[in-house]
């Protein structure tokens, strides 16, 4: 069974912690009340010493000056023109370490050094915030300037901010604005170096391309005077030589030709002579014989002359006048035929002996046609690889001058990847010391201590002030 006298207990309880709790409270109330002035002794302090520290420490004030930082510059000469912009997968990353690069350049001694030589420096007693009693070097100069620079991309853009902090504002501006501008012409001089430096190599590389070229030329001039191909181009050169064996070779068939069919007739007449063993010229049947009209003619005169002698005979006897008479006249036409016939073999011997020397001097024509166009053929191996040099070493002349010229122009354009986007301005307040922030703090650390001092003051309190006491 559940105890019904506890419940009752419980419940007082509770209520008699939180009449205590409240009690607590209001006694810490009475405490703060009591001791205010202390506290408030305790806060005005701990106020004027941060005040009296703030107030005595040198106003810094601080300016920004920004740039905008492409990898590439604008490429305006060439064939091509190239993007500024990266937008392969790869680009953010050297993107960001490229601007990480130049964020350490901007903030670097050597820039620096360049500023300090620049606005005179080392000698500006507004630079050191004091007149400059001891002689300060340059390095000094920049070892102080870096500590005032700081230099930071901004996420998400290729524009990094550079800051300045001075405790003078104009100073401030100047140096900020300073060390933009250099930076850019740092850039740019470093640009023209390599480019110097590049058109000194490509000049030099020039020189040894013309010197080659020029003994390649006249390698080449030498060698077509050599071999007489100076007024006529190896190939024409070449092309006439065919044609001239094409020529040669046709006039050459057609002599064979003509030398067959010659020696067809010769064939022919030699056969008959050696069947004709009595050289009767009406048994003279082939095909010269019968194609001569000369031959033909006095063949018919001689058969003319035969029959009357024939017919003579019949009538008279062989001793007869007529009968003499016309075996005199039968044997002129027997005798012409026959001259006819034996200069129809000379001929055709004399015929076939020059066509066959014709021939072999033809063929010695196209012999040495072929002969030619061999050594024609040998030497273009030579002049190929001579005019092959030739055109290569000019087209590398070419290209190498083009490149020179087109190095020399860039360096005169001066196109840089980095350009100005904010001038700094004079800043109006300073960044350090915060006195706003620092007196609020001050307040607050007061009434801390305060508060803090007045319950160690009230714990310590031991007199009795009061009846209740």
């Amino acid at each position: 069974m559940v105890d019904c006298q506890a419940m009752p207990d419980r419940r007082d309880s509770a209520e008699s912690e939180q009449i205590q709790t409240g009690l607590n409270i209001q006694r810490q109330l009475l405490v703060l009340l009591k001791r205010k002035w202390l506290i408030a002794s305790v806060v005005l302090a701990v106020v004027a010493v941060v005040a009296a520290v703030t107030f005595s420490r040198t106003k810094i004030y601080r300016t920004t000056a920004s740039v905008i930082v492409e990898q590439k510059a604008p490429q305006v000469l060439g064939s091509q023109v190239s993007e500024v912009v990266d937008l392969s997968q790869g680009g953010y990353w050297r993107s960001k370490e490229y601007l990480e690069t130049q964020r350490k350049v901007i903030t670097s001694r050597s820039l620096a050094r360049r500023v300090v030589e620049r606005l005179a420096l080392a000698t500006e007693p507004l630079f050191w915030s004091r007149p400059v009693r001891s002689k300060r070097s340059a390095d000094d100069a920049a070892a102080a300037l870096e500590t005032m620079v700081a230099a930071t991309p901004l996420r998400d853009s290729n524009i990094i901010e550079i800051a300045v902090e001075h405790p003078q504002p104009e100073v401030a501006a100047r140096l900020a604005n300073a060390i933009a501008d250099a930076y850019m012409e740092q850039n740019i001089d470093y640009k023209l170096s390599s480019t110097t430096g590049a058109v000194r190599w490509l000049s030099d590389q020039l020189d040894d391309l013309k010197k080659q070229l020029e003994r390649a030329e006249m390698s080449l001039y030498e060698y077509k005077k050599r071999h007489n191909i100076i007024s006529v181009s190896l190939e024409d050169k070449q092309s006439i030589l065919a044609r001239q064996i094409e020529k040669i070779t046709d006039a050459l068939t057609e002599i064979r030709m003509r030398r067959i069919a010659i020696a067809a007739q010769k064939k022919q007449l030699l056969a008959a002579q050696e069947e004709n063993k009595s050289r009767d010229p009406m048994k003279w049947g082939v095909g010269p014989v019968m194609e001569s009209p000369s031959i033909q003619k006095l063949k018919d005169a001689f058969v003319d002359e035969q029959r009357k002698y024939v017919s003579l005979r019949e009538r008279y006897l062989d001793r007869h006048p007529l009968v003499q008479e016309q075996l005199a006249k039968m044997t002129t036409a027997r005798n012409d035929l026959v001259r006819e016939v034996n200069n129809l073999f000379r001929a055709v011997e004399t015929k076939f002996a020059e066509i066959k020397d014709n021939e072999s001097h033809v063929a010695g024509a196209l012999q040495s046609a072929k002969d030619e166009a061999l050594e024609l053929n040998k030497r273009e191996v030579t002049y190929k690889r001579l005019k092959r040099d030739e055109e290569n070493t000019a087209k590398l002349y070419s290209m190498i001058l083009g490149r020179m010229k087109e190095s020399d122009l860039s360096g005169q354009l001066r196109v840089n990847n980095i350009r100005k986007l904010d001038v700094a301005a004079v800043p109006l307040l300073p960044v350090r010391p915060r006195v706003r922030v620092n007196l609020t703090v001050g307040v607050l650390v007061g009434l801390l201590l305060g508060i803090a001092l007045a319950f160690l003051v009230e714990t310590l309190d031991s007199s009795v002030k009061s009846q209740d006491d």
